[in-house]
């Protein structure tokens, strides 16, 4: 899914969006998060369990239960993807059509947005 990838400035290439192959594939499908896509029962068809999403990630260290969550919502994405794609093939749907490029430059530079928090307080 990641071709490319540079943390200073963001750059990333080569991703798709899960949710754009999605609509593609289920048009009239509205609902569209991760917990409706794992519910699709042509992609995983397993009810997920969205409890810790909302719980305290800024405490450390964190529970057992929050690294599970956090390894769980990223790996169905790989399914999922793998699902996609499957759909895609039987469908004659080129996947790559969804591929992406993002840069992202900072507007603001850390002593600029500090300089102009001061201005503000």
């Amino acid at each position: 899914m990641l071709k490319n990838i540079k943390i200073g400035n963001i750059l990333g290439e080569n991703f798709v969006d899960i949710v754009d192959i999605y609509k593609s594939l289920f048009p009239g499908d509205t609902k569209n998060s991760l917990k409706f896509l794992c519910e699709n029962p042509d992609l995983i068809g397993k009810r997920l369990s969205k409890l810790d999403q909302m719980s305290g990630w800024c405490n450390r260290p964190l529970r057992k239960a929050q690294i599970h969550y956090a390894a769980l919502d990223s790996f169905l994405l790989v399914i999922i993807y793998r699902a996609m794609k499957k759909i895609c093939e039987t469908k004659g749907i080129e996947i790559n059509k969804f591929s992406k490029t993002c840069h992202i430059t900072p507007s603001m530079n850390k002593e600029k947005g500090e300089s102009e928090k001061k201005k503000t307080s």
